[in-house]
């Protein structure tokens, strides 16, 4: 199960990270300052969690929503390793002869929009269906993106942990939103905290 990522040239560490493991795993990666060496911790899934709500009328400010539909794919062709004649894996052998799966209740509200993924890694057609079908899974609804503006309370009352970048309940009866999202980036404004934008 090791997975190697190597390069002949002298790339940059974020477009190598970005293009040869994030996009091609589909992994979280997070940066801790540890002594006086950066460590780059690299995670399937995010586990951190907020224990403060943001919450309109609370600490929340306002709120832009955005449903972005451009990524929304129906149907999948997953492609998986490449043998050394230039054959690619496919699910086909074990999906009926296709080479393709689709989501019924996706297509009926949207049409079929094919779309493709490799995972070169994968070797076995049940690896690559099973992931497949996952990334199938992410595609089918818009992709949901909200803009906050909020104040961290934990500037006002040191008993409140502050906000850091993870799952977050955000709760809001005007946007009909109260849910858990992922936190994924803060524009911090030291001087004028009320500026503080939070990307969920």
């Amino acid at each position: 199960n090791n997975i190697v990522r190597s390069s002949s040239q002298y790339p940059n560490t974020m477009s190598e990270l970005s293009e040869k493991v994030i996009q091609s795993l589909g992994v979280y990666v997070t940066v801790e300052d540890v002594g006086s060496k950066y460590m780059i911790d690299i995670m399937q899934n995010i586990n951190d969690r907020n224990k403060q709500y943001v919450e309109l009328g609370e600490n929340m400010i306002n709120l832009t929503q955005t449903n972005t539909m451009s990524d929304i794919k129906t149907a999948i062709i997953p492609i998986g390793y490449e043998d050394e004649d230039g054959n690619k894996l496919t699910i086909s052998d074990i999906n009926g002869g296709v080479d393709f799966i689709y989501d019924q209740d996706a297509v009926n509200k949207y049409g079929v929009i094919v779309g493709t993924v490799e995972f070169e890694d994968v070797t076995v057609p049940e690896n690559l269906l099973r992931k497949g079908r996952a990334y199938l899974k992410e595609c089918i609804s818009p992709k949901q993106t909200v803009e906050i503006n909020a104040v961290d309370m934990a500037l006002c009352n040191n008993d409140i942990k502050r906000i850091q970048l993870g799952w977050t309940r955000v709760q809001s009866a005007v946007h009909g939103i109260n849910t858990d999202m992922l936190l994924t980036e803060m524009n911090i404004d030291l001087l004028n905290p009320s500026n503080n934008v939070y990307t969920l």
